[in-house]
């Protein structure tokens, strides 16, 4: 339950003790933010478990931070970091449900898989599939 307060709180805190004292949104911006990515990579480390969606945000501010850095492009796609994860999994969504095999219902199969909530996720899915041929 600690993953919630450090995503989002910690950034935030850091952040506004650390801006008065740098020069630029930027590298506040920056270093406010990598408590996060630290704390994402620890923490699947440490459990030995990758999450998709954390990996993704960790390659998002990565890739905020290099534009950034490499094209003098101040703070705002660090600012807009989240929007670009946002668009990426809207992206995958809208194509896996065009191509005919919605994303998260894999998603919540792999994550139930032997519970009561699995007979829930199949019986739709098995009715979507057998109204399609």
């Amino acid at each position: 339950m600690a993953r919630q307060p450090i995503s989002y709180l910690a950034p935030l805190i850091v952040y506004f003790v650390l801006r008065p004292h740098i020069t630029s949104d930027t590298e506040a911006l920056a270093i406010a933010w990598f408590i996060t990515i630290v704390w994402t990579l620890g923490s699947s480390l440490w459990l030995r478990h990758l999450e998709v969606f954390a990996l993704l945000g960790v390659v998002a501010y990565g890739i905020a931070l290099s534009i950034s850095i490499v094209f003098g492009a101040g703070a705002l796609p660090l600012k807009l970091h989240h929007a670009l994860v946002a668009g990426a999994v809207g992206l995958v969504c809208l194509v896996s449900v065009a191509i005919g095999r919605p994303f998260f219902l894999l998603f919540i199969r792999r994550r139930t898989k032997q519970t009561d909530q699995a007979a829930q996720v199949e019986m739709p899915s098995a009715i979507h599939g057998s109204s399609g041929e």
